[in-house]
């Protein structure tokens, strides 16, 4: 009757044994998986967000080509306005000049 009793008892022992140890198992598994959602969740948040800096990079470097050929075009129509308001004027401001020269010296 001892024997019985022992014997069941171990019998018991070992199949609490493999419970816990498919429980420590179910667990590490479990912790493996949540780990690894964390990082699929990690990624994707770092790939909206390098989609969406690249997006704003590409609006931003489309803004400023065109900013820059407006200022381009802006440039060129002063340089021509003061190069034809020179061309217009230089033999008058020349002039002007030398009679202000001389009649300084004077």
């Amino acid at each position: 009757m001892e024997m019985d009793a022992i014997l069941q008892l171990i019998e018991t022992d070992e199949k609490t044994r493999d419970a816990i140890q498919k429980q420590y198992q179910k667990r590490n598994e479990l912790k493996q998986a949540v780990e690894e959602e964390k990082k699929r969740i990690s990624d994707e948040a770092w790939a909206e967000v390098r989609a969406k800096v690249a997006e704003t990079k590409k609006e931003l470097d489309a803004k400023i080509e065109a900013d820059q050929k407006e200022n381009q075009a802006v440039y060129e129509k002063n340089v021509k306005r003061l190069t034809d308001m020179y061309n217009a004027n230089k033999e008058k401001w020349r002039d002007e000049l030398v009679k202000r020269i001389i009649s300084c010296e004077a």
